[in-house]
């Protein structure tokens, strides 16, 4: 990543279109990754993300939009704590996704 910061490469972020009920919705960025990935594997963890990744501040934003998506808690297989999983809280339609690409 950082090769392509230097070489002064830009940066196309992912973009989603998604239906709430009557209601589209356009997402760019991390938003938009996290909203297809719900949509594709039914609900999405932090580890299913890069480390580093803020997945709680996208899932913050994505709420902030309308979008429902409930968090259920789950134990860490020690059982000494627990992580959040996150999914849609009713029905959301994954209109469109184009992935993130060097522009």
């Amino acid at each position: 990543m950082r090769d392509i910061l230097e070489s002064g490469a830009k940066w196309k972020p992912a973009s989603a279109e998604i239906e709430i009920e009557s209601r589209r919705l356009k997402l760019k960025g991390r938003q938009a990754e996290l909203v297809a990935r719900i949509a594709r594997d039914g609900s999405v963890t932090a580890a299913d993300f890069p480390p580093g990744a803020r997945v709680s501040h996208y899932v913050f934003k994505v709420r902030a939009a309308g979008v429902p998506i409930l968090t259920d808690r789950e134990p860490t297989r020690r059982g000494d704590c627990t992580f959040g999983r996150y999914r849609f809280g009713g029905p959301v339609r994954l209109v469109s996704y184009q992935p993130g690409e060097r522009a």
